[in-house]
């Protein structure tokens, strides 16, 4: 079982916004772009353009990433129903 370690140092906690911390918990609930953009009301294309941006942020290479950074720092731990 790997061990989950808090970072909170992670650089990127400081770049969210609260849309971004939205986004991040659709994502780690393995949310698709258009559950996430229905979730959001906005477009299919509006959501992928949130997760671009919150990939960015993060400075992952992709929204997989973005979820596994996530529980690395500690942000969202095994188990949780809901994160936040």
């Amino acid at each position: 079982m790997p061990v989950y370690e808090f970072r909170p140092s992670a650089p990127w906690l400081t770049r969210l916004s609260s849309g971004d911390v939205a986004v991040l918990r659709l994502l780690v609930g393995g949310r698709t772009y258009g559950e996430i953009a229905e979730e959001m009301g906005v477009s299919t294309s509006a959501a992928r353009a949130r997760v671009a941006g919150l990939v960015a942020k993060m400075g992952v290479r992709d929204r997989s990433q973005a979820v596994a950074e996530a529980y690395q720092s500690g942000f969202v731990q095994p188990g949780d129903a809901t994160p936040w």
